[in-house]
């Protein structure tokens, strides 16, 4: 019985409690529509109460004067009339100061926030006062076109992921289906002789390759985005770096047909603080980029190392098609492909030239393209000794 009577107290004590918070929450959470009106009455009140005590008080002091038959001088009448309208006008001007000051600039503030809450960002309040409710506005304004710059960098980031999404579907499933089809060749016995064989394997092999180099470069331009690659400066002289590099660009180059020449145009050797191998993979993936695009048999790639103030200057040449003047500033946009029509036979993501650019901008540089048409392309870019963190 005991039992019975602490589980109904309990309950009983639960639901009081149940009832005090739902009660403090219609205390402390009106509905907008509830506020806006005690605003609007609150408003009003203050526009014209004044107005009405000073009718009110002039007729209180003329029914007296004429029905009561106060006997006084004309000029102490006079002085009480003034001083009754003063009492009343001087408030009146007042509240009409506040009024402009004070009160429209919330209700308009007021209306802006409701825009605001309903998802209408960038909504800004345009007039209002020089005192702290226009400090108040002007952080709201702030405010709300931060908001609309959030959304539409979300916006954009959502597009990006789509894209990313198509784009990955799309160069992923070209070299993984011809993996797979010449693997079913292997089986199905279809490489009959050892010379087709090694055929169909380096045709793998390089499909393979090609696969992972794309899952690379989506992974570091992820990284890259989200500014979680893990740099290594390192002082490094730039004349020795660059000759070392060019020797090795050359051997490969031209084993696959293509000419590089190296021009080293600095007077003495320059230290700078980089990191060698992404400032390898720049110019690595900018050389390919020339090479992919070009409509020669052999592509000749110029490569020069010059200075400039605080640092070097990297300018590399090609003897392509060239780029519009109005695509130039395009190139270097996560997954930009100069000519569309060619994705298939191109390949790749469009990353290259995206991925070099966040790059050069680790290391305080930036990167920028020239070009004529018929003749080339010069891609140029800067490293200097203030690397960004």
């Amino acid at each position: 019985m005991r039992h019975h009577h602490n589980h109904n107290k309990m309950h009983h004590r639960k639901h009081n409690k149940d009832y005090i918070n739902r009660a403090m929450h219609r205390m402390h959470r009106p509905h907008a529509y509830f506020v806006r009106e005690e605003f609007k009455r609150y408003h009003r009140y203050v526009r014209f109460s004044h107005l009405i005590f000073l009718v009110f008080n002039i007729t209180i002091f003329y029914f007296a004067v004429i029905y009561f038959k106060i006997k006084l001088p004309i000029y102490i009448l006079i002085m009480f009339l003034g001083i009754i309208m003063v009492k009343e006008i001087a408030p009146l001007i007042y509240s009409r100061k506040m009024s402009h000051k004070i009160m429209m600039p919330i209700e308009r503030l007021k209306k802006a926030v409701d825009e605001v809450s309903e998802g209408n960002y960038g909504v800004v309040v345009k007039q209002y006062p020089n005192n702290e409710i226009g400090e108040l506005i002007e952080a709201f304004n702030q405010m709300s076109l931060k908001l609309k710059e959030s959304e539409e960098l979300k916006m954009k980031y959502e597009e990006n992921r789509k894209t990313l999404i198509a784009n990955i579907s799309h160069d992923l499933k070209t070299p993984i289906t011809s993996i797979v089809g010449y693997v079913e060749g292997i089986q199905e016995g279809v490489a009959n002789s050892p010379e087709k064989l090694d055929k169909y394997i380096d045709i793998i092999y390089h499909n393979a390759s090609y696969t992972n180099r794309l899952i690379d470069d989506l992974f570091l331009f992820s990284k890259l985005d989200i500014q979680q690659v893990e740099f290594e400066f390192v002082e490094t002289p730039m004349k020795a770096y660059m000759n070392d590099l060019m020797t090795e660009q050359k051997i490969e180059l031209e084993e696959n047909g293509h000419k590089i020449e190296y021009l080293d145009a600095l007077a003495e050797e320059k230290k700078l603080t980089i990191d060698r191998k992404r400032i390898h993979q720049v110019i690595i993936n900018i050389i390919n980029n020339a090479i992919k695009y070009n409509d020669k048999d052999k592509s000749t790639i110029k490569c020069t190392l010059s200075e400039v103030d605080k640092g070097v200057k990297i300018s590399i040449n090609d003897n392509g098609p060239g780029i519009e003047d109005e695509k130039l500033d395009s190139i270097f946009h996560r997954f930009y492909r100069v000519d569309e029509s060619r994705n298939k036979d191109i390949g790749g993501t469009g990353l290259g030239l995206a991925i070099a650019k966040e790059l050069v901008k680790a290391h305080s540089g930036k990167i920028w393209c020239e070009s004529t048409l018929g003749e080339g392309t010069t891609i140029h870019f800067t490293i200097l000794d203030e690397k960004v963190n």
